[in-house]
């Protein structure tokens, strides 16, 4: 019976961690560059259309970014591991 109570411990402890992750990483837009804040790892940032198609890949470090996009103006969805936000270019 320990087992289905650990399980769910670990299920919980994961859902807390990432909702830390989430709420710590901080993405948005400055003028025509995207600005990551609190990223705690090296990881790729993967940018797509609003309908879905990948328009752009990004290796970003950890701490603080800033990334030139040369993006049309519109809404994109950005992705940064298990966090997606939308995002608006204008």
């Amino acid at each position: 019976m320990s087992g289905i109570g650990s399980r769910s411990f670990a299920k919980t402890s994961q859902m807390a961690l990432y909702e830390a992750y989430e709420e710590s990483l901080k993405i948005y837009i400055r003028e025509n560059r995207l600005v990551i804040e609190n990223l705690p790892k090296d990881t790729i940032i993967e940018i797509y259309s609003i309908v879905g198609t990948k328009v752009s890949t990004i290796r970003a470090k950890a701490g603080y970014g800033e990334y030139f996009l040369s993006l049309s103006k519109g809404y994109y969805i950005v992705k940064v591991e298990k966090v997606v936000k939308k995002i608006a270019i204008k």
